[in-house]
């Protein structure tokens, strides 16, 4: 995998969650979207101009996601998941 910049976009609100907690943590996932981006400037450029949820978007990187926004996954169902985003991206789909 490339070098990747994330932000993430709040579907509901930055205190919304979903999924069946983390077994080992409890923790659960925030409901929202992963952005996937080349560059710093795309994905800044991304967080900019926003969106119409509540809590809107924000910039992070890759272990911020895990521990803040993916929580509630295991570490091998994140990069699984990060594997998934990253091959849709490459193949346009």
């Amino acid at each position: 995998m490339n070098k990747r910049f994330y932000g993430f976009e709040y579907k509901d609100g930055v205190d919304t969650t979903t999924g069946q907690p983390n077994q080992r943590t409890m923790r659960l996932n925030r409901a929202g979207y992963i952005g996937m981006f080349d560059s710093k400037k795309e994905r800044d450029s991304w967080v900019a101009e926003g969106s119409d949820s509540y809590g809107g978007r924000v910039a992070t990187n890759r272990a911020e996601l895990k521990s803040r926004f993916c929580a509630g996954e295991t570490m091998a169902e994140f990069e699984e998941h990060l594997e998934m985003l990253d091959y849709l991206q490459i193949n346009d789909l």
